[in-house]
Parts: structure tokens; C-alpha cells; sequence
């Protein structure tokens, strides 16, 4: 039995930030940045999975709270706080580049 971490990450009031523009772009390059230093231990790419949500999953559950923290640190230069929740279990589907068809 393999266990991932499923970790999911989301702006808190994002619809009374004035420059959600902003955000977006912000929030995209963070992705891409993450993506790129954490490739090693990500299953898939992190992907936004609705507006201002977004979810990851690794199959090393230690590095789960180091993920959110590393958010975190980004978006405070923002002034944005998120949510996050991590959940910790086997997947019912294959691996798919696209974190949206997968189940845990």
C-alpha cells in the first residue's frame, strides 16, 4: 500500500481582493516556481483546480507541511493568507498529469 498526501490550498477571501489580476499572475508564477523546486518529490504538476484553488500530491508525507509553509512565505509578500488541508491516503486512480482525474 503506497500512501500520498493530497494536500488542497486556497485563497482566504479572495473575492475582496481589489486586484485579482494580480493575484492570478502572482499566484501562477508561484506555482511555476514551486513546480520547478519541488519536482522531485511532486507526483504531478500543482494545479489550479477552481479559480483561486489549488492542490498538490506527493508521495512523501513529511514534506506535506514544508509545501504549504513554502506557500505561505510567498503569498505573504502579497499580504494573502490561505487555507490548506492535508489528507493522507491511497489513490483509487492511476497518476495523470492532470490532478483533477485522480482520486484519493
Amino acid at each position: 500500500m503506497k500512501l500520498y498526501s493530497v494536500v488542497n490550498m486556497d485563497i482566504v477571501g479572495s473575492r475582496n481582493i481589489k486586484d485579482r489580476n494580480l493575484l492570478q499572475y502572482n499566484l501562477n508564477n508561484y506555482l511555476n516556481q514551486i513546480n520547478q523546486k519541488y519536482r522531485n518529490i511532486l507526483s504531478v504538476p500543482i494545479t489550479i483546480t477552481l479559480g483561486d484553488e489549488w492542490q498538490l500530491i506527493t508521495d512523501k508525507l513529511s514534506e506535506s507541511y514544508n509545501l504549504i509553509h513554502e506557500f505561505q512565505q510567498l503569498l505573504w509578500k502579497d499580504r494573502i493568507e490561505i487555507y490548506a488541508g492535508i489528507g493522507i491516503g491511497e489513490l483509487k486512480t492511476p497518476i495523470f498529469e492532470d490532478i483533477r482525474k485522480m482520486c484519493s
